[in-house]
């Protein structure tokens, strides 16, 4: 009787297969685990927006005008108050973002948190996810701890309509939703429901911006990099303002000033990126603004995200929307002001 062997492995040949068969299913699920995980952190994202904004129509319920930001300078009472309280519209929107402990251990008097004044407002330097994008995996330089990629819209900064004559968008004329009161004879009016004449589904109130490690050596346009000054200027109008961020300005050298952007959610700072300006559109290079600016709210920093193709913008109405990076220029600053008497169309 003749005996057949028994099969007891694979052979080298099978065993190669397999492992090839593995890997190309590996490769074509990949990328649909990666987008499904993006679409995941994009509708958290949104939902963030979304939350800030029943957070602002809430507040304004209670005090009949938006969160208020405060600029640096007061001085009273004895003139050694400058830079103090200059707290963000994040800080005051709090009691309506189920953070009320944070925001009654608020010492008012002192600095907000932030990297550089730590201060005694400790409670503020907690990193709130409310306040963060998740798709934004940077941590920032300076720590998670009040990191935020947030903003309020403060307009546009020397906003014209002709290109020759500036009609708003100064410090104390800001024409976004942001209001930056507190400094003498130059705080913007607050601004309540009835301020936004062009209607609260056509105006911007919150967008978001990506961080990215500081890179003395990039000079892309489209960069998330921070870049140095643009020319606002006195009667520059916004469109010049803008090509002049696009064209003529380099990125920051001082990482310690690229890396503020993010790293403190409670400061009204513009340094840490406490707003944004539609002077430039979604994604392009985002600039600080010469002569007017830091300690009054002007900028010229972009909205920004890792979402393919665009930014989520938080309406007034309190809508989300995604806002297209290859938007028409005219109609996205027609959007970041709040009185421009634009006519928009579809976007």
């Amino acid at each position: 009787m003749l005996l057949r062997s028994v099969r007891s492995a694979f052979t080298l040949i099978e065993l190669l297969v397999v492992i090839a068969i593995i890997a190309v299913l590996i490769a074509l699920l990949l990328p649909a685990v990666q987008q499904a995980r993006e679409a995941a952190r994009r509708s958290q994202c949104k939902n963030n927006l979304k939350q800030i904004g029943l957070a602002m129509h809430n507040y304004h319920d209670t005090f009949n005008c938006m969160p208020i930001s405060m600029s640096w300078g007061r001085t009273e009472p004895n003139n050694d108050w400058d830079r103090r309280q200059a707290f963000s519209d994040k800080v005051y929107m709090l009691p309506y973002l189920d953070q009320s402990p944070i925001y009654n251990q608020t010492n008012w008097n002192d600095f907000p948190w932030n990297p550089w004044n730590t201060g005694s407002n400790l409670s503020q330097s907690v990193r709130l996810p409310v306040f963060n994008c998740p798709s934004n995996g940077v941590t920032n330089a300076n720590g998670p701890r009040g990191e935020f990629t947030y903003a309020i819209n403060v307009g546009v900064i020397n906003y014209s309509k002709d290109n020759t004559n500036v009609i708003s968008g100064t410090n104390g004329r800001h024409n976004g939703l942001a209001c930056y009161t507190n400094w003498a004879g130059e705080s913007d009016p607050v601004v309540r429901m009835a301020s936004i004449t062009d209607g609260t589904s056509m105006t911007m109130a919150y967008s978001e911006f990506g961080t990215v490690a500081c890179d003395t050596t990039s000079t892309g346009k489209k960069s998330m990099q921070m870049h140095t000054w643009s020319e606002p200027g006195g009667a520059n109008p916004h469109r010049n303002v803008r090509q002049h961020c696009l064209n003529n300005v380099g990125h920051v050298g001082d990482c310690n000033r690229h890396n503020a952007r993010g790293a403190s959610w409670a400061s009204s700072f513009i340094g840490y990126g406490s707003a944004y300006s539609h002077n430039m559109n979604p994604n392009e290079k985002p600039c600080f603004a010469t002569n007017q600016g830091d300690w009054r709210g002007s900028t010229v920093m972009s909205s920004s995200s890792y979402h393919t193709g665009g930014v989520h913008g938080l309406m007034a109405d309190g809508a989300v929307r995604f806002i297209n990076e290859n938007i028409d220029y005219d109609t996205y600053a027609g959007i970041g002001t709040r009185n421009g008497a634009e006519v928009i169309g579809e976007f």
